[in-house]
């Protein structure tokens, strides 16, 4: 999957802007009496409100390059019995080293911004460097060629307008795509954006809102913001770690979220819900639960390793409502044991101890590798010789590639992506956690 996303990157070159398109002000949130609107939010996140339309033009002006890329590579692909893999591979083959005189005159180029270092310092960054440009032009001119010999191209800019769904978009050969069918062909992606983007604007609605309670509370009380802080978070800390100080901190904004009945109000569209496989991978909870809960993780991710213990303190909450199911997905190009660590757990699994045992991953992430594997099979007390051989077993390596083409299908990008009842969740903390699974279970 990490390929084929660089792929889509070089491809992917910018869309001409297009003119702002300004929405008319209204009332984006209100609490404690108070309304705010465009105007109130920070130049940055104004401008990015009053130019939703812009960006989702953009948007699928992109979308429409990226489909274009992916149908040259298919039909490449079923003309010469490729895979698409191969096709790029082959390209990437031809590339050659640069020379000596070739990376001393980029250094030289560049020397005001090598601070001090000398050549040989730096020779093997610019190396990778050279290398990584080459490949990237090298694809680039491959992809331009492939869509122009299975003629391929957009019928249009569909950054200003929203076709209507039987326009057509985009013409491969004989075939005409409709703007119904790239709809349908990227609708997490378009899901997704359209969240990302009013996520950041909702950040900082939640931030103005609660600021305005917190001055109402403290008027009531007769005191200021930091005396109400003091009494509902620092004073009431245990340990003084960053969870605890998080958790008691969300505690207090929806205490006065809901005492001063803040509201926010963005158009946001339908979440999507898909149909999750659980495939036969480790699970906690009832079969028959209200909920399920499919987090497709990575071991040696620290956002997996923070958002998990929080997950879990959530999901203890709702006692017999949830089932609990652990996917792989080792972001294999930036986290080198991620993989390994993944066959590690689905070992342990093997002997029942697939949650104690990542328990383990999550809590020692900068030792993974096979001396740690062994010590945390040791300490659970899990049979070794059982453990090695479940470690290289070609059939679990299978499995966890399962995973990671099923989360790709998803639309899994990044871990941890959490899904419940097949809907993704876009927080992890606490509150997020526990609103969605309350409107899983049919809470209001």
């Amino acid at each position: 999957m990490f390929q084929k996303l660089f792929i889509f990157a070089i491809f992917l070159f910018s869309a001409a802007m297009v003119s702002a398109q300004k929405p008319a002000d209204g009332i984006l949130a209100s609490s404690a009496g108070k309304t705010f609107t465009s105007a109130d939010l920070s130049p940055e996140t104004r401008h990015l409100y009053e130019h939703l339309a812009e960006h989702e033009g953009e948007f699928r002006s992109t979308l429409v390059r990226r489909y274009i890329v992916e149908l040259a590579l298919q039909y490449e692909s079923k003309e010469t019995g490729k895979t698409e893999d191969e096709i790029i591979n082959a390209v990437s083959a031809k590339i050659s080293e640069p020379t000596e005189k070739e990376m001393r005159d980029l250094f030289d180029k560049n020397l005001d911004k090598m601070g001090g270092r000398t050549f040989a310092d730096v020779r093997d960054q610019i190396k990778e460097l050279m290398e990584g440009e080459a490949r990237r032009l090298a694809i680039q001119e491959l992809l331009r060629s492939l869509t122009d010999k299975h003629k391929i191209a957009a019928t249009g800019d569909i950054s200003k307008t929203e076709p209507a769904g039987k326009d057509i978009v985009i013409k491969a050969g004989d075939r005409s795509i409709t703007y119904a069918e790239l709809k349908d062909r990227f609708k997490l992606q378009l899901y997704d954006d359209k969240m990302d983007t009013l996520d950041q604007i909702r950040f900082e609605l939640e931030d103005l809102t609660y600021l305005a309670a917190l001055e109402a509370e403290a008027a009531e009380r007769k005191t200021d913001a930091n005396s109400i802080i003091a009494t509902e978070i620092t004073d009431k800390m245990r340990d003084y770690s960053d969870t605890e100080r998080y958790e008691l901190t969300n505690t207090l904004r929806e205490k006065l979220a809901k005492k001063y009945n803040t509201k926010i109000s963005l158009n946001e569209p339908t979440p999507i819900v898909q149909d999750i496989s659980t495939d036969d991978d480790p699970s906690e909870g009832p079969a028959n639960a209200p909920v399920t809960i499919v987090m497709f993780s990575d071991f040696q991710c620290p956002s997996c390793s923070a958002a998990h213990p929080v997950l879990k303190k959530v999901m203890a909450e709702f006692p017999g409502k949830i089932r609990f199911v652990v996917r792989d997905f080792p972001l294999e190009s930036i986290h080198e044991n991620a993989f390994s660590a993944a066959l590690a757990a689905n070992a342990a699994a093997k002997q029942g101890k697939f949650f104690e045992y990542i328990e383990l991953l999550y809590g020692d992430q900068e030792h993974l590798g096979m001396t740690a594997y062994i010590k945390f099979a040791e300490k659970l007390g899990l049979n070794q010789k059982k453990f090695e051989l479940d470690l290289n077993n070609k059939a679990a390596e299978d499995e966890i590639r399962k995973d990671l083409a099923d989360g790709d299908k998803y639309g899994v990008g990044g871990t941890p992506t959490i899904f419940i009842n097949g809907v993704k969740a876009r927080r992890t903390s606490p509150e997020a956690l526990r609103n969605a699974i309350n409107a899983a279970i049919g809470k209001k």
